[in-house]
């Protein structure tokens, strides 16, 4: 009989962007695999690698919060039968996206986990001692971006109990992963993954001195800032999500109204902290949200999504009408080279906005933060002058405006606790309300099969 394994078993593969050294061919042993700068970045890049799966930033962790939201739906009549349990929410515990979500998530762990373990045996020169610093800092922030994914999908959100004692992501050995031994880890509480991922970060960024972060498809030290700023905002660590967005947003330029929609046509822009590369050889070919949205044309804006646009809001020019399918398509993403953005500016603001609206006595900050992308956006937009829960809700709707179909709407909803209503093509919507067991995913039946301590998801 075959035996089902547990994703923690991981056999560490290397994808090092062009850059492999001839030791890491299949027939060396993992072991040694990393033993120098060029082995250690090799590895690194692999881990970046595996963020380009169509399971992850090239297509589904675009896809999913916005079409289990209200944001964008299947076509009823011509698809090719992709994501239609979402659209339906009607999501089983054998999903093949789902199962691939966690699959992927899971080998960046064992990967990154792997490479900062290895890495404390590898001896370098002075002169290098910086840039494998900041390597090892970038496998920790790898880490703890891939916990987030994995809690915001397989967990409720942080705020669902008093103390964040529900369930939350498995937590290992660490230094367990990579190897050859079988690694059956049960969930940890919400509160003690965060401790993780915050803690992952901030090693990533004590380590992120002396060296100058290359390009935009790799973190430094303000892609880990504004991850701990994300962070802090699920948590509703209001004073932490403001310091961190603060520390990033000096450092960058929003672009302007007149630059922005043609903007999603170039590679980054002066907005871009963090993005996923791909080029001719580092894409997902057909599996990328490109080709769903404009080739295959299955997935669509929904015209509640398209109704809270102003006609002066440039931004509703991405989402332009298909005349012939009456239909508003998505055209965030223009080809399947797109280089997809994991971090913008924007959303620096939009974290700042809302976590001053938190805070009392800073709802002026709150409102001029998020003014800044208001007119950016619509050259008649006025200053807010809502407060209390009203400006909290403009906050929320201006979320929904600017970082659509860049993976974060549903997510929105669940952590404040929002009920919406499902928009679906020539069938009944569907009413969701807040909290429900459908708006997280189930832990794949497989894991669930092999690792005899994984606790399934409520629901499923």
């Amino acid at each position: 009989m075959k035996k089902i394994i547990s994703i923690f078993i991981i056999i560490i593969t290397f994808f090092g962007c062009n850059e492999l050294d001839s030791r890491l061919s299949t027939s060396i042993d993992a072991e040694k695999a990393i033993v120098d700068i060029p082995t250690l970045k090799a590895s690194v890049l692999g881990s970046y690698n595996s963020y380009q799966s169509s399971n992850l930033y090239n297509r589904d962790l675009l896809v999913i919060p916005e079409l289990i939201s209200e944001n964008s739906f299947i076509d009823a009549f011509d698809n090719t039968g992709r994501f239609l349990d979402f659209d339906s929410f009607d999501v089983i515990n054998t999903d093949g996206n789902i199962s691939g979500i966690w699959i992927a998530l899971g080998r960046i762990i064992s990967q990154t986990s792997y490479t900062i373990r290895k890495a404390r045996e590898v001896n370098v020169k002075d002169e290098e001692v910086a840039e494998k610093n900041h390597l090892v800092g970038e496998a920790h922030a790898l880490r703890a971006l891939a916990y987030y994914t994995m809690q915001q999908y397989f967990c409720q959100p942080y705020n669902f109990s008093p103390d964040a004692s529900h369930l939350g992501a498995p937590l290992p050995d660490f230094d367990s992963l990579g190897g050859v031994e079988i690694v059956f880890p049960a969930r940890n509480t919400t509160k003690e993954v965060y401790d993780q991922i915050v803690a992952d970060l901030n090693q990533a960024a004590s380590l992120m001195t002396g060296f100058t972060n290359p390009n935009v498809y790799r973190l430094g030290l303000n892609g880990v800032n504004a991850l701990l700023s994300r962070v802090y905002l699920s948590m509703e660590n209001w004073e932490k999500a403001d310091e961190f967005a603060d520390k990033v947003i000096g450092n960058y330029a929003l672009m302007s109204n007149s630059e922005y929609v043609s903007s999603w046509n170039n590679d980054f822009s002066s907005e871009s902290i963090f993005s996923i590369y791909n080029d001719d050889l580092d894409n997902s070919g057909t599996n990328t949200i490109y080709q769903l949205c404009l080739i295959y044309l299955d997935l669509f804006a929904t015209p509640d999504f398209v109704s809270i646009f102003s006609n002066t809001d440039v931004r509703r020019n991405l989402y332009p009408m298909n005349t012939s399918l009456n239909v508003n398509t998505v055209n965030k993403f223009t080809s399947r080279f797109s280089n997809i953005p994991v971090i913008r500016l924007s959303e620096m603001y939009l974290i700042k906005a809302e976590a001053n609206a938190n805070i009392t006595g800073q709802e002026a900050n709150a409102q001029s933060a998020l003014f800044t992308i208001m007119q950016r956006a619509d050259v008649n937009a006025v200053m807010p002058t809502e407060t209390g829960q009203a400006l909290k809700d403009k906050v929320l709707l201006e979320r929904r405006k600017e970082l659509a179909f860049e993976g974060f709407r549903l997510f929105d909803l669940t952590r404040n606790k929002k009920s919406f209503v499902k928009y679906r093509h020539d069938a009944a919507s569907i009413n969701i309300t807040a909290p429900s067991e459908k708006t997280i995913m189930p832990i794949p039946v497989r894991e669930v099969n092999a690792n005899p301590n994984m606790q399934q998801n409520p629901g499923y």
